[in-house]
């Protein structure tokens, strides 16, 4: 408000300083002037009059004006200069918190792609585990019935040796106590295998 009155103060100032000597000459002069008027003429006095009023004009705008303009001016610059270092300090900053942001998604994402093949690899060996469980069971339950049947067929061939041997037994105590015609020959035989266990 203080800068803004001494403005139009010297404004004011100016503008009646120049307009003085045009009033003063009216004054003192009218009707001479009227009477005289040339265009062509030189006046000293006017002349020397003129350059005192430039004078004080060119100094009370260097000290009331074009200084407290300059300085306007100067701390504008300023303004201007503090305000293009802070939009340079904080593109800066916003360059730096974008890059961190973009670091830190790509590694998000490479954690995220490495405990998919982690979960895909134990998957993998999950299943291969089962199915090498699955082929050893398989193994085992054929080895066992392997087993079984061996021990069946050793226990059947034993039984069948057992049983062959005590026929033989029996076939040469009756052989020895009678003497065998043709008709008890006959009568042994069916007799022998009727004796063997039935397949039914």
């Amino acid at each position: 408000m203080k800068t803004q009155w001494n403005r139009r103060t010297v404004v004011g100032a100016l503008v009646g300083v120049g307009l003085w000597p045009s009033l003063l000459m009216t004054a003192l002069g009218a009707d001479d002037a009227a009477a005289h008027v040339d265009p062509l003429s030189f006046d000293p006095d006017l002349a020397w009059f003129t350059l005192v009023v430039f004078i004080v004009l060119l100094l009370v705008l260097t000290k009331f004006a074009w200084k407290p303009l300059l300085a306007g001016l100067d701390e504008r610059e300023r303004t201007m200069a503090r305000m293009i270092d802070e939009a340079q300090r904080n593109h800066a900053l916003a360059e730096e918190k974008l890059q961190a942001y973009e670091q830190r998604l790509a590694e998000a994402a490479a954690a995220a792609h490495e405990m998919m093949l982690q979960a895909r690899r134990e998957a993998t060996a999950a299943g291969d585990q089962l199915l090498e469980e699955a082929r050893a069971q398989a193994q085992r339950e054929r080895q066992q019935a392997l087993t079984a049947i061996e021990t069946a067929k050793q226990a059947a061939v034993e039984q069948i040796a057992e049983q062959s041997t005590q026929l033989a037994f029996t076939l040469a105590r009756k052989v020895i106590h009678r003497e065998i015609n043709p008709h008890d020959h006959a009568v042994l035989i069916r007799e022998s295998l009727e004796q063997f266990p039935s397949k039914n």
